[in-house]
């Protein structure tokens, strides 16, 4: 059962401040930073647990275009954790939430 949920979207601003932009996020909602490739564009972070939700595992993966940089997120259960029928279509909100919370951030 597939219960990752991705979202493509582009940003006016270069890689290094939509990169900038997305540990500005993950510092504000307190989520848990992961790796990141040395080039800054991959950034991994595990969301904090609510009363609602498990953490789930997230992925950014910015690349640069000609008008800007492409950001490319994907959400799914954290590995280890049982998967739930539902649980696509709450990552598939999930990532929603946070592609917007990084569109404000570097904007």
């Amino acid at each position: 059962m597939d219960s990752s949920a991705t979202t493509t979207f582009e940003i006016a601003a270069r890689p290094e401040a939509v990169a900038a932009g997305v540990h500005q996020v993950v510092a504000e909602n307190k989520h848990r930073p992961g790796d990141q490739t040395p080039d800054g564009r991959t950034i991994s972070f595990v969301t904090r647990k609510t009363m609602l939700s498990w953490e789930l595992d997230a992925r950014v993966r910015v690349t640069p275009t000609a008008a800007g940089s492409r950001v490319e997120l994907t959400v799914d259960t954290l590995p280890g954790r049982r998967k739930a029928l539902l649980d696509g279509k709450k990552n598939a909100r999930s990532a929603e939430k946070l592609a917007e919370q990084i569109r404000s951030a570097t904007a």
